[in-house]
């Protein structure tokens, strides 16, 4: 009942602004997202939520409706990657694409313990951690990996999963190339299912059916599509990551990839 009633207030407040961009030319309104943000328990909105563009550092916080407006700056034609934290709730990260409703919601969970103490204690764990699919939702939890999840990035079956990873930090563009220790360009480790992803003849796995090589000729698609991934975690260069993932160049960070085939 609580839900309905929030998500009723939450469907008026758009038909007001629906209304109003009808009667004014000043503010260009129907650029404008709104972002709704609740807890996935209690259905009850959150107040204060963090909402931060990952590529420009821009943030705002929902008011005490757990709305918040997302102005033109945050969606730009490209679309966006914006991070949605709360003290006390998993953090989520998820894709806007410019092309998607003007008003949606963002479930956050509960943590187990209040993030502080996750922080405090993730690179204890991080060093134990097996690297496992059951340890996902964990790795992700303590802040230290970008993680994207499968039902945000299922929404966009025809991006490849560049897309979405050139948003996370540490990562320079859409074919994964990520900033190293040193400053310098690299080419982070790649990890399919807990298995090393071997360097071509194979395709890159963030490539999707359109991507072009840099001299300009088609190459091949990744069978990697966010119709088939179950979860991506992104590992900057010099951060912590389970000892799975710590092959490659010791400078340069890691790209872990999950796929709905495989349950290890």
């Amino acid at each position: 009942m609580r839900c309905s009633v929030a998500c009723a207030a939450f469907v008026v407040a758009i038909g007001v602004s629906a209304r109003a961009q009808d009667t004014t030319t000043a503010t260009p309104k129907h650029f404008l997202r709104v972002v709704y943000v609740y807890d996935s328990l209690t259905q009850e909105p959150i107040v204060g939520a963090e909402i931060k563009d990952l590529l420009t550092g821009n943030s705002l916080e929902t008011t005490r409706t757990g709305n918040a407006e997302l102005v033109p700056e945050f969606v730009k034609s490209t679309g966006a990657m914006l991070s949605v934290r709360k003290l006390g709730y998993a953090p989520v990260s998820l894709f806007v694409d410019p092309l998607v409703p003007t008003a949606f919601g963002v479930a956050l969970s509960p943590a187990v313990v209040e993030l502080p103490t996750v922080v405090t204690r993730a690179n204890f764990q991080m060093a134990r951690d097996v690297g496992t699919r059951a340890g996902f939702d964990r790795r992700c939890a303590s802040g230290q990996p970008t993680c994207f999840r499968g039902d945000s990035i299922a929404q966009y079956p025809s991006h490849g999963l560049g897309d979405f990873i050139r948003f996370a930090p540490g990562v320079h563009n859409k074919l994964g190339t990520m900033w190293s220790t040193g400053a310098n360009m690299c080419t982070p480790t790649f990890y399919v299912d807990g298995g090393l992803w071997k360097s071509p003849p194979l395709p890159n796995p963030l490539l999707g059916p359109l991507d072009v090589q840099p001299h300009g000729q088609f190459t091949e698609p990744s069978p990697f599509t966010p119709l088939n991934v179950q979860g991506i975690e992104v590992y900057p260069s010099g951060q912590p990551r389970p000892p799975r993932f710590g092959g490659g160049d010791p400078s340069c960070g890691a790209i872990v990839i999950w796929t709905k085939d495989d349950e290890r």
